[in-house]
């Protein structure tokens, strides 16, 4: 009779665990679908400027403070820095990319003249010298740029992802001999090359 209500108690006793251990595994499950819930999921196409030929896409996803900015630009110049920004505007305003027709009378779009479209740089993403023709990073951010519009907050302050965009730098501009906007000839790593619209999926 003892060792019929101990294997008995032993019996319930291991029900018991894997109740709670099931509980505890479907808990976990359903806190882990929340934590997707809060995520937002922002992704872009590559748009070339400058006729650099540079295309690819962008992701970033924006959990709990923290930016995971994922970019693939496919046609940047080899052997040369590029740099990469979240631009946006200081009045957190709808950024966008610009259009080729504001460039000036030399046909060279510059940094300066995409400004009213795309604003200041908020993050600085990359700063990469490729060895191919290829700036594809995977890269967590939790803090604004000391100098951009929010100086250095955390990237909760940004708002709304779906207003800014970002901006691919760094091409050589040919020397044409007609009067410009000041860009010289040579390679300049500031030359926007390619934009994309940050859209919310």
């Amino acid at each position: 009779m003892r060792t019929r209500t101990l294997i008995t108690r032993i019996a319930i006793g291991t029900t018991a665990v894997a109740v709670a251990a099931l509980t505890a595994t479907q808990a976990a499950t359903a806190h882990g679908g929340d934590d997707d819930d809060d995520k937002q999921d922002f992704r872009g196409t590559l748009m070339e400027l400058n006729g650099s030929g540079v295309s690819g896409d962008v992701r970033v996803v924006d959990e709990d403070g923290e930016l995971r900015v994922k970019v693939d630009a496919r046609g940047v110049e080899n052997m040369q820095m590029h740099m990469s920004h979240i631009h946006g505007h200081a009045d957190l305003s709808q950024a966008s990319c610009p259009d080729m027709s504001v460039a000036g009378a030399d046909g060279i779009l510059s940094i300066g003249e995409g400004l009213p479209a795309y604003g200041p740089v908020f993050v600085t993403i990359a700063n990469d010298h490729v060895m191919k023709p290829r700036l594809k990073f995977d890269r967590d951010f939790t803090m604004t740029d000391p100098g951009s519009p929010l100086a250095g907050a955390s990237v909760d302050e940004m708002g709304d992802l779906g207003k800014f965009v970002i901006v691919v730098h760094g091409m050589t501009a040919a020397d044409d001999g007609e009067p410009g906007n000041g860009v010289m000839p040579g390679y300049i790593p500031a030359l926007p090359v390619a934009c994309a619209v940050l859209e919310e999926h």
